[in-house]
């Protein structure tokens, strides 16, 4: 798996929190008789969540691409396998005794 995307994706998030906390923290007055805007502060609160959430939605999406791109060189691969395989060659025979449940098989490889 790539770790650079995880890397980069790791610090997209931990620059997501630093920019929530400090949009956070400037809400919040240094002195008394300020005033908070609630409407900007919850327009840059929006704005974030909408950020971090397109983010999230587009590293899931890699996240699968990789997923399946990984599966379709898993299934492409198994059956290259299967084909370079020996084919068996022969007649094969079931012999199931009376009272059992099993069965043998009799094939010549080669």
């Amino acid at each position: 798996m790539n770790t650079n995307f995880i890397d980069e994706y790791q610090n997209q998030v931990r620059e997501w929190q630093d920019q929530f906390f400090d949009i956070w923290l400037a809400t919040f007055p240094g002195k008394k008789g300020e005033s908070v805007d609630i409407s900007e502060t919850f327009e840059k609160s929006l704005d974030l969540q909408h950020e971090f959430s397109s983010a999230t939605i587009r590293s899931q999406q890699a996240i699968f691409q990789l997923f399946i791109e990984a599966q379709q060189k898993f299934v492409k691969n198994y059956f290259s396998l299967l084909k370079r395989a020996p084919i068996p060659k022969g007649k094969f025979e079931y012999q199931v005794p009376d009272g059992e449940t099993g069965f043998r098989a009799e094939a010549q490889v080669g």
